[in-house]
């Protein structure tokens, strides 16, 4: 079987091959182990990606450099032409949705070859959540909301994939059948022996991911502050901003300067899935991801492969995966009262940690990338 594949993060083309960020490197080359071959169709960019692609039956469809999101939306059957040459060759569509261009693939001409989506994330949830303090917000909120619609209208009778329960709820008014597959990059080779010491000094709290206010890091730095009152503690940021210019990490330096923190935050920018970041993860005591919204993060499959506690909010996929007490500690989102409380408990009461990070590895354990891509490709073979 040859699979067309389409999400929008860009790759980079060199003489040395494909480059691309790596959460979505593991999963193409894990699909593409599976496939005769796996056609890549990608936006292209300067930027060099944190992860090179391993198998050679990878072909890429260069789209172009990736513009803007209204401008792919507008020029979407320009984009998609580069197609034409290759579709012949290509038996079914797999198209990873949110995304602008999403919706187009089904009202391009492609011959008839069935177009399949799997569906990580909510755009609609985003517009809700955002605060419309501008004009330049409401017009997002507008697009994303517009983006959200097309995409249901699409998918309307079809069978489809979602990576949680949350989306399977949303998704289920307006596809035919949905199926859940859990979204991970977990390997073996990720996961740790769990160790339950006592804590050590300082007690080192964790957040890895992309650099957004919605990951309620100023709540987490909030917290943060107020631990060190009576704590020896230390935060460690882990992640990348989709900005070059920074501004979500000039607010939070801004934030930690003002409750003079400065010496217990540290920065310490993007680091690659696998060896570096798991080695972020075994420095770490705590893992902590207050979210305002989320379909379900992958890192916290990672914290709890390393044999962390977890702290995550009670929102999206979350609290459909993870019990509370038992997984993990949930608390509501926007509360930094709720962020220092867990921390708390979770230092007091030892018998309650290691329960938490017994039966979140066993979790992590049924999530891995290998056996998620062998669903796949089940679902693959058997949707028409």
């Amino acid at each position: 079987m040859n699979i067309g594949f389409y999400y929008h993060i860009p790759v980079h083309r060199s003489r040395k091959g494909i480059t691309l960020p790596s959460y979505i490197g593991i999963f193409i080359d894990e699909l593409a182990s599976r496939v005769d071959n796996l056609y890549l169709i990608a936006h292209t960019a300067d930027t060099i990606g944190d992860y090179s692609i391993q198998n050679n039956n990878i072909i890429l469809v260069d789209l172009g450099i990736k513009t803007s999101s209204l401008n792919r939306s507008i020029c979407h059957k320009n984009i998609l032409s580069k197609i034409d040459p290759f579709i012949l060759r290509i038996d079914k569509f797999l198209i990873r949705a949110p995304s602008p261009l999403a919706a187009s693939f089904n009202s391009f001409n492609l011959k008839g070859i069935p177009v399949l989506y799997y569906i990580v994330g909510d755009y609609s949830a985003v517009a809700r959540s955002m605060r419309l303090r501008s004009i330049a917000n409401f017009f997002r909120c507008c697009y994303l909301t517009w983006c959200h619609l097309q995409l249901m209208n699409v998918i309307e009778g079809k069978r489809v994939l979602v990576n949680s329960p949350a989306l399977m709820k949303r998704v289920q008014p307006f596809a035919g059948v949905v199926d859940l597959l859990p979204s991970t990059t977990l390997r073996i080779d990720d996961f740790s022996e769990m160790v339950y010491n006592d804590f050590p000094t300082p007690i080192k709290i964790l957040y890895t991911g992309r650099l957004d206010l919605s990951k309620g890091l100023v709540e987490l730095i909030n917290a943060a502050g107020l631990l060190l009152k009576d704590l020896a503690v230390e935060l460690h940021l882990v992640g990348w901003e989709d900005n070059v210019n920074h501004p979500v990490e000039t607010t939070l330096r801004k934030r930690v300067s003002e409750l003079d923190i400065d010496k217990y935050v540290i920065f310490h920018g993007k680091k690659k899935i696998g060896k570096e970041l798991n080695e972020i993860y075994r420095m770490a005591d705590i893992y902590c991801i207050p979210s305002y919204n989320e379909g379900f993060p992958r890192t916290i499959w990672e914290a709890m492969a390393n044999g962390l506690p977890v702290i995550a909010s009670r929102v999206g996929g979350i609290p459909y995966y993870l019990e509370h007490e038992v997984d993990a500690l949930l608390i509501e989102p926007k509360s930094v009262d709720a962020i220092v409380k867990s921390v708390h408990k979770i230092i007091t009461n030892k018998a309650l940690r290691f329960n938490i990070c017994k039966n979140g590895m066993n979790k992590a354990l049924g999530n891995t990338i290998d056996k998620r891509s062998d669903e796949l490709i089940r679902f693959l073979y058997e949707a028409i």
